[in-house]
C-alpha cells in the first residue's frame, strides 16, 4: 500500500513508543522508513548571555542541532528492523508542522506515520499539537500511531 513511509523524529521516548509499530507497517507494505527531525533554525534566546547578542553562534546551534538529530536517527535505526530500508532528513525550519511537509515533498513519501503524544484534550488545547497541524496541512495521508 504504502512504500515509502515518513516518519518525524522528535525525542527519544516518543521513538521508543512507536518504532514497534513502525516496523510492523514498513514490513507488511514492504516500505522504506525516511526519518525526519526538524530543527529550529536560529539558537533560542534562552542561550542568549545578554540582551544585546547570543552567546551562542548560528554555525554552533547548527552544528547541535545536526549532532542531535544524528542521535535520533541512530536510536531510531537501532529500534527498527534490520531489514527495513532507511534514510533520513534533517531540516532546519521555523514551524515543525511546515517543516515535516516540507520533508513529504522533497522525499516523495506516500504518507506520514506521527505518534500521538496523548495529551489530555485541555493539554492539546493550550499547547496545541504538531500531528493536528500536519494533518491539517498536508496533502499526504497522516497515519497517528
Amino acid at each position: 500500500m504504502f512504500a515509502h513511509l515518513l516518519v518525524p523524529v522528535s525525542g527519544l521516548e516518543m521513538i521508543h513508543k512507536s518504532m514497534k509499530n513502525i516496523s510492523k507497517l514498513a514490513l507488511a507494505d514492504h516500505a522504506e522508513v525516511i526519518f525526519v527531525h526538524v530543527s529550529e533554525p536560529t539558537p533560542d534566546y534562552m542561550y542568549a548571555d545578554n540582551t544585546f547578542g547570543y552567546g551562542i553562534s548560528d554555525a554552533s546551534h547548527k552544528k547541535s542541532c545536526e549532532e542531535y538529530s544524528r542521535l535520533l536517527f541512530d536510536k531510531a535505526r537501532a529500534q527498527l528492523d534490520e531489514s527495513i530500508p532507511s534514510q533520513s532528513l534533517h531540516i532546519f525550519h521555523v514551524n515543525v508542522d511546515e517543516g515535516i511537509v516540507e520533508a513529504s515533498k522533497k522525499t516523495k513519501s506516500d504518507v506520514i506515520v506521527m505518534a500521538s503524544h496523548k495529551r489530555s484534550r485541555l493539554g492539546a488545547w493550550f499547547i496545541g499539537s504538531e500531528t493536528q497541524a500536519v494533518i491539517q496541512h498536508s496533502k499526504l495521508p497522516v497515519l497517528v500511531i
